[in-house]
């Protein structure tokens, strides 16, 4: 009876309590983790009303909605338009979204084209470049562990998008590697967070998208004009460049030259925000032109 009660007290002290703790550790790893795996796709409920894997191809331009993606930036800005409307910075986007920009060795370019084609679940058409190793011209199914477009959505999910460009080679497509979104980080396409490039992603075959690489973001107020200026991502512009790339902004924006103070071109310079005050401006509004792809 004694040894019966030894093992007894030292079963409920040492060995239920850690049975407990085990159990209740395991069920919260079995609970926790499909949870966590599909907020994903909690945060992004279109995802199960998009099209097939199939390729999707352009049926020509298509009017109605504009990209507009500012390389110094790293920022994509969807703008719903008429085909008439002033693309500029005064204009309110319905969609803002970081995305990765080539590197400095695989700069993205400036372009002005239409989105041709999109694929869900894409395969990975490696380019033949030097970059791409023993892997350059080969076609990486969707469902290798190596292809770059995928993203886990769910426990033992995985889903991926491309938007693929008339620009030969460019698009924007998902990416393995979140932290590379809205960074320096591609070898030219442009990388979206999965939440964020299902907007693209819907939008018709045919949209225009253009890349520009603005220096300066122009905002205004009743009573003021607020002048930034962006990294030179790409090192292109020296000061004297960069100055008239300033006056070149600002004329599309309807606004001349206020006569910039040379603190103010010292603040602009060194990547800094000015306020100038509006009566400072001849405001003359110009008609900026729908660019036709």
């Amino acid at each position: 009876m004694i040894r019966e009660s030894t093992n007894r007290d030292f079963y409920f002290r040492w060995v239920h309590p850690f049975a407990v703790t085990v159990a209740v550790f395991v069920g919260l790893i079995v609970l926790l983790h499909p949870m966590y795996a599909s907020s994903v796709r909690a945060a992004s409920p279109h995802l199960d009303m998009l099209d097939s894997e199939d390729w999707v191809r352009s049926s020509g331009p298509s009017l109605g909605y504009i990209v507009i993606v500012n390389l110094p930036e790293k920022i994509l800005r969807l703008y719903e338009t008429d085909g008439t409307s002033v693309i500029n910075d005064f204009l309110q986007p319905i969609g803002e979204y970081p995305v990765g920009i080539g590197t400095k060795t695989f700069p993205t370019p400036e372009f002005n084209s239409v989105i041709g084609a999109r694929s869900r679940r894409p395969a990975w058409n490696v380019p033949e470049s030097s970059w791409a190793g023993e892997l350059a011209g080969s076609v990486v199914a969707f469902d290798s562990e190596i292809n770059p477009f995928r993203v886990q959505v769910d426990h033992n999910e995985f889903d991926g998008f491309f938007v693929a460009l008339e620009q030969k080679g460019i698009g924007f497509h998902t990416t393995n590697n979140s932290f590379s979104v809205g960074r320096i980080s591609s070898h030219g396409c442009m990388r979206m967070s999965i939440e964020d490039i299902v907007e693209i992603y819907r939008l018709p075959i045919g949209t225009t998208v253009e890349t520009r690489y603005d220096l300066f973001r122009i905002e205004k107020t009743d009573e003021t004009i607020e002048i930034t200026m962006l990294p030179d991502v790409y090192d292109r512009y020296s000061k004297t460049l960069q100055q008239r790339q300033l006056a070149r902004h600002l004329k599309r924006h309807g606004l001349s030259d206020p006569g910039f103070s040379a603190q103010e071109r010292r603040i602009i310079g060194d990547g800094g925000t000015i306020r100038v005050d509006v009566a400072r401006f001849d405001q003359n509004p110009m008609k900026v032109r729908f660019p036709k792809p």
